[in-house]
């Protein structure tokens, strides 16, 4: 059985953005990228670049690792 990173990914962030009471538009400009790209990243369609992580992490206030818990 293969595991999806990046969908992984995707669901804690939404997850996470979500529990900061932020809709995606809102947490795409805090990010500084566009909204399709956001929702692209959290929906796993695409991988979210090394910058992009680091900045999800920080706004998210989390590790990195967290971003990949299953």
């Amino acid at each position: 059985m293969s595991v999806d990173l990046n969908k992984i990914v995707g669901e804690n962030i939404r997850t996470l953005r979500e529990s900061m009471g932020l809709n995606s538009e809102e947490f795409a400009k805090l990010i500084t990228i566009p909204e399709l790209r956001l929702t692209q990243i959290e929906a796993g369609n695409i991988r979210a670049t090394a910058d992009e992580l680091y900045d999800i992490k920080t706004a998210l206030k989390v590790e990195v690792k967290e971003l990949y818990h299953t």
